[in-house]
């Protein structure tokens, strides 16, 4: 299989040069050309879309909160924030209709323009900001080119066919779109993942534009501004080598993989760190920063649900640090935290309400789905010791981390001395004591490496106050730490190049697609081109077993959507306009059986085509 591991080096590289040796097509100038063309258009759709983000913020910010250290980043938050809220409340009424979503992006440009003199001098601040950061790298420079070189790879890695799971984060977009509402409630084997959407909503924008590729560029945007905000904040801070803690966060195998997705990780990481920074920003907490804080929390919670179990950490923080403060002021300021939190993501979770009675839906959902195992949950599925999740640490954490946890504890004393004089450290134990509970006690069952990304993100911070004397006095440590960044670019760089062909048309892209998704076919449907040519963009596919076409251009639903026990038949699925019906697992007899389908015969169904692996694809008519 042609894929990035990190087991055996040598092995993979082999595998990946086999597979493309056979895969290799030959050189086509109009694939070639195809190829970075849409390359410019992504960059240009999502950086337009990002400027208008700041402009808006901009203006907002100016009108509610003073200057901060982070003037940026809190301006592209607070705009993130107003494009989406307008665009959620416009699909909570059910009004995603082309020509409302139209008139209100139109509006979004004209406001964010206007005037237009001052926005240029708005967008010329940003680089002239950047620029003062990049002093720096004369001080620095084989620290920087690491940095460099590890987001060249994420962008050359952003190029490599979609290939990750959860492809929700497109889909529920185009269902909206096409259902003109967010109401909607999704029924399918992923239903307790996707709640709220903050960040799918902002994806909502290309894919209204039929630029679905534009979302992981959207992802690789929120990845650059993760890293220049640590960079910000570690100068801020005084960090000797503010460098160190953005390229050890690029440098992780997680961060890596990531950026080839149109996953969200990028985007609550963000808040989070947004949030952190600003709560901390003083010993004496000011309530304007406090509030935004909590704004910043909020959004946080509205894109990644089970973030709320890190809500405990800023409270007790705000306890801790204000301990000496009178009750009734402890209480406001716990107080005017929570209404920021709240003000962001109060109405996601009254859609959970309206839509099933619980505004933690799908927390605690019990579900019963059509062929598939109970989705009942019990006490045992968030509580527990979850040992088998210590195995993801490995996934997440890279070389370089785990040489700066070696070189913090050579000269442990004096490092803890120099933490102990930034807030920050405080609110780091209080998030890692809490996330090692989260993470092995519940409440939530976490499966992915990727869900230490936040407990990631902020260690690296910790850390990177521990390396300055190891730069500075010992060479040979200095030596065995670049090379080691350098070792591990090139081994995922050499992986991203082997795969690249696949993209740029040298190579044939749908054998890849088969051979990597067969296991798991989220985001892909046409396994050797079995499928794709009897499908149009006409037909509205049931499907069983199979969620997330990332690649597909027609309609489709999993027939739960469809059906349920009290209207199990074909003639349901032929009124819900369905075509077509596509089965994971079995043939039709076998479909029929599993759910309880009645009228299921021969003179219903027609089989079209089918692709022979493990689990079987069957693709058929619904006469």
């Amino acid at each position: 299989m042609l894929n990035i591991s990190t087991a055996n080096p040598l092995s993979n590289f082999l595998i990946n040069y086999d597979y493309l040796v056979h895969d290799y097509k030959g050189f086509v100038l109009t694939d070639f050309i195809s190829f970075f063309y849409h390359i410019l258009i992504n960059l240009f759709v999502s950086f337009f879309i990002f400027l208008i983000t700041y402009l808006i913020g901009k203006k907002v910010k100016a009108l509610f909160f003073k200057s901060t250290d982070y003037d940026i980043f809190i301006e592209i938050a607070i705009g993130y924030l107003i494009i989406v809220g307008g665009i959620t409340i416009i699909g909570f009424f059910s009004a995603f209709y082309d020509y409302v979503l139209s008139i209100y992006f139109i509006f979004i440009i004209l406001v964010a323009f206007y005037p237009f003199s001052f926005r240029i001098r708005a967008i010329q601040n940003i680089f002239t900001s950047f620029k003062k950061d990049l002093i720096d790298f004369k001080l620095n420079k084989s620290l920087f080119i690491l940095l460099f070189l590890f987001v060249i790879l994420a962008f050359l890695r952003l190029q490599l066919p979609e290939i990750r799971e959860d492809q929700y984060h497109t889909d529920l977009p185009v269902r909206y779109l096409k259902e003109h509402t967010i109401m909607l409630f999704a029924k399918d084997p992923l239903v307790a993942i996707p709640a709220p959407q903050l960040g799918e909503m902002y994806y909502l924008i290309p894919i209204f534009f039929g630029l679905k590729e534009v979302t992981r560029y959207i992802h690789f945007f929120f990845y650059i501004l993760v890293i220049l905000l640590l960079y910000s904040f570690s100068k801020k801070q005084k960090i000797s080598l503010p460098v160190l803690t953005p390229l050890l966060f690029a440098s992780a195998p997680e961060i890596i993989r990531e950026t080839s997705s149109q996953y969200i990780d990028f985007q609550w990481i963000y808040f989070l760190l947004l949030s952190t920074f600003l709560l901390i920003k003083n010993k004496f907490i000011k309530i304007n920063f406090l509030f935004l804080s909590g704004v910043m929390f909020g959004a946080m919670l509205t894109t990644r649900l089970w973030t709320v179990a890190f809500l405990p950490a800023p409270i007790i923080y705000i306890s801790i640090v204000q301990r000496r403060k009178k009750a009734r002021l402890l209480i406001k300021y716990v107080f005017i935290f929570l209404g920021g939190v709240f003000i962001t993501s109060f109405l996601w979770y009254l859609r959970a309400f309206i839509l099933k009675g619980n505004p933690l839906s799908p927390f605690l959902l019990n579900e019963n789905l059509l062929g598939y195992p109970s989705a009942v949950s019990t006490i045992h599925d968030y509580i527990g010791f979850h040992y088998g999740f210590l195995n993801s640490y490995f996934n997440v954490f890279g070389p370089l981390l785990y040489l700066s946890i070696i070189f913090f504890l050579l000269d442990f004393r004096q490092n803890l001395s120099r933490l102990k004089k930034i807030p920050f450290y405080i609110f780091f134990i209080i998030f890692f004591i809490l996330n090692s509970l989260i993470v092995f006690f519940g409440p939530f069952v976490y499966s992915f490496g990727r869900y230490l990304l936040a407990l990631y993100t902020l260690l690296v911070i910790i850390l990177s106050f521990g390396i300055k004397n190891i730069f500075y006095k010992n060479t040979v440590l200095r030596f065995i730490f670049i090379t080691t960044g350098f070792a591990v670019f090139s081994y995922f760089f050499i992986n991203t190049i082997l795969i690249l062909p696949y993209s740029i048309g040298l190579a044939d892209k749908n054998r890849y697609l088969t051979r990597i998704l067969i296991r798991d076919n989220s985001s892909y449907y046409d396994f050797d081109r079995k499928f794709d040519r009897f499908i149009s963009k006409d037909d509205f596919v049931a499907t069983y077993g199979i969620f997330g076409f990332y690649y597909a251009d027609f309609s489709y639903a999993d027939i739960n959507n469809l059906l349920d026990k009290k209207n199990m038949s074909t003639e349901i699925l032929k009124s819900k306009r369905a075509s077509k019906l596509l089965i994971k697992g079995g043939n039709i007899e076998w479909f029929c059986d599993k759910i309880g389908l009645a009228d299921c015969n021969s003179s219903n169904y027609s089989l079209v085509s089918t692709y022979s692996a493990h689990p079987s694809y069957y693709l058929y008519n619904i006469k």
